[in-house]
């Protein structure tokens, strides 16, 4: 609110004429917008705005300076976010991975499961088996 409200102010001013006013309120933003307020990003647009009034006083020294920084601090805000986003698609595909692993790992285990019961069913059939010839043999 506090940099928002001279950044209305300025642009009625730009549309006024009032070009120096205008410049004056941007520089004043300048020092308010930091971190605090949203940082590169409100600065980018104070800078661009700050780029228009200088351009509509004829200064175009200045107002080239100021269309750099405002090109500068968006270009610095597209990294930032560009960053975020590849930090989080590596860490979803991180857990996609380790999702992965998880049921890769549960079929095994089902299938050692299997694995084992059948080899229990046939050895206790081979046991009752036993038995039963053993059984046979000594009656």
């Amino acid at each position: 609110m506090v940099v928002r409200s001279p950044l209305s102010l300025v642009k009625l001013k730009n549309q006024e004429g009032d070009f120096n006013s205008a410049i004056r309120y941007l520089k004043s933003s300048i020092n308010t917008a930091d971190i605090d307020f949203g940082g590169n990003f409100y600065l980018s647009l104070i800078y661009k705005k700050l780029s228009l009034a200088y351009e509509g006083s004829n200064n175009v020294q200045k107002s080239f300076e100021s269309f750099k920084k405002y090109h500068e601090l968006t270009q610095l805000i597209f990294n930032a976010e560009a960053d975020q986003r590849l930090t989080e698609l590596q860490t979803e595909m991180e857990v996609n991975q380790k999702e992965s692993t998880i049921l890769l790992q549960k079929a095994k285990l089902r299938e050692q499961g299997t694995i084992q019961l059948f080899i229990l069913a046939l050895t206790s059939l081979m046991i009752i088996f036993l038995f039963f010839f053993i059984w046979i043999f000594c009656v």
